[in-house]
């Protein structure tokens, strides 16, 4: 069932409920008729919202048996109807699995329900968020969306490296001078810290410098290069092919770097997508980032944090918890005391020798 939504003051929407059948051929029909109505309502040109009961897995980690490791034509089938649908699942908190047999002897769980949401609803509804619930006296967890979560302030921005950066001839000068006027070296942590630190500066000013706003610097390459080609054409000379030659090397150039950032930020795996497919990855990196955006955390006593800060400070102390060493007592003079005890001291010439650096010796 399929049904137009709209609200005062709020961009309109369609949601479609779905709830598929036990048998496969009457759920290989419900995968045709989503893709018929797309085309019918011409959903892939507005908002589109997905939900309801699949009765199917699209991969083996929705499966709670750890057996269970094989991908089915069953599941390949419902991948390429979301892929055809261009729907993706909604970002959601709740239990892992939506639905189980409620079998003690032999206990099954799966993730059958889903809330899909195309890119316009992610454009339409940014910081809206999905939960699944306890099923109380159903088999299945109930969903429900919440299309405002409120918007966070943002905190500090990660840093982020792109690949593409290592194809700029002036790299690794850049990466040279950035190394040689940081701290001398040494083999402390926090000495390596300000070291990378101290690189980021000269990284982003690579960045910015030649590839910032990457999608304009083609497209002014581009009709840069238009015009160049009319001049070689009207002006035939060696000076106007040599800057037309110039100028399409360029072009391709960009066209790499844009085609390696789309790439990186949508981190997935392409084989036969690759030759300048930019839409396409900006699809999958928007949608990747409205997935992986974390807004709130549950912490071991099962309150919520949902404040930057808060969520900082938790991240923090979980991975204190697990990475610190325990705090052992100090000693107070352990060293004098230890010397005390001691009866036989090296001399300051034997120490030295002991300390330098061993060398080979033909």
């Amino acid at each position: 069932m399929t049904v137009s939504v709209q609200y005062p003051d709020s961009p309109s929407f369609s949601v479609t409920a779905v709830y598929a059948a036990n048998n496969v051929d009457e759920r290989r029909e419900l995968w045709k008729n989503l893709v018929d109505t797309q085309a019918l309502l011409s959903l892939n040109l507005s908002s589109w919202i997905i939900g309801g009961d699949f009765n199917e897995i699209t991969h083996c980690a929705e499966h709670s048996e750890t057996t269970f490791n094989q991908i089915t034509p069953h599941m390949i089938e419902l991948s390429a109807c979301f892929e055809d649908l261009e729907v993706r699942d909604l970002r959601y908190h709740g239990p892992r699995f939506t639905w189980t047999n409620k079998q003690p002897d032999d206990p099954v769980a799966k993730n059958l329900d889903r809330i899909l949401v195309n890119e316009h609803w992610l454009q339409a509804f940014p910081l809206c968020q999905a939960y699944f619930s306890a099923p109380i006296i159903s088999d299945h967890s109930p969903g429900l969306v919440k299309l405002d979560c409120g918007k966070q302030v943002a905190g500090s921005k990660p840093f982020k490296f792109f690949n593409y950066l290592v194809r700029h001839p002036d790299f690794r000068s850049t990466i040279e001078a950035g190394w040689e006027i940081s701290p001398e070296d040494s083999w402390t942590l926090s000495s390596l810290s300000k070291k990378q630190k101290l690189l980021k500066k000269f990284l982003k000013s690579l960045n910015k410098d030649n590839f910032s706003d990457i999608q304009k610097r083609v497209r002014e390459t581009a009709l840069l290069l238009q015009d160049l080609q009319v001049n070689s054409l009207t002006n035939p000379s060696e000076s106007s092919f040599q800057a037309k030659r110039t100028c399409r090397d360029k072009l391709s150039f960009l066209k790499t770097i844009e085609e390696f950032f789309f790439h990186q930020k949508s981190i997935i795996k392409w084989l036969q997508l690759g030759d300048q497919n930019t839409g396409f990855f900006h699809k999958i990196a928007k949608a990747r980032n409205f997935y992986n955006a974390i807004h709130s955390l549950l912490d071991l006593q099962g309150v919520v944090v949902s404040t930057p800060q808060e969520v900082g400070n938790l991240a923090v102390c979980h991975f204190k918890a697990i990475l610190r060493p325990p705090l052992t007592a100090v000693t107070p003079h352990l060293l004098p005391l230890v010397q005390f005890f001691t009866v036989y001291h090296c001399s300051e010439d034997m120490r030295l020798t002991l300390a330098k650096i061993s060398s080979m010796r033909l």
